[in-house]
């Protein structure tokens, strides 16, 4: 007998409590989201598979967290807004279809362009 593998229990304990949905945005599997698990603590800072340690998201939502922050847990405001501004992309998914330069798509550009910037050294700016 294989023994089960502890992050495979863990997602499937947490999906168990949170039925299978997206903790950010709420897309379950029955409407087509691929359901994936997320440390918030990462394994590379010694983060468990418990629990408590696990957030379910979307595909959609675990790739965004990750654009926002290195180690994929943004303020959760910034998730707000990605979602706030996801679901806005979803309502006008025609008018983006046809290439139309609505102010949705500038939107959508503010908000991605939002995440932190590096501070540049005193060496670039006087170079």
């Amino acid at each position: 007998m294989v023994a089960e593998n502890s992050w495979l229990r863990c997602k499937r304990d947490r999906a168990m409590e949170v039925g299978w949905r997206c903790e950010v945005c709420g897309a379950s599997q029955e409407e087509g989201a691929i359901i994936v698990g997320h440390h918030l603590i990462p394994k590379s800072r010694n983060g468990r598979d418990i629990v408590e340690n696990c957030r379910l998201r979307c595909d959609l939502c675990e790739k965004a967290a990750h654009i926002f922050s290195q180690d994929g847990n943004p303020p959760e405001w910034k998730m707000e807004e990605y979602i706030a501004t996801r679901t806005r992309a979803e309502q006008e998914g025609e008018r983006m279809k046809s290439g139309e330069n609505s102010q949705l798509c500038k939107d959508l550009a503010r908000a991605w362009r939002r995440k932190p910037q590096k501070v540049p050294s005193a060496v670039a700016l006087y170079a």
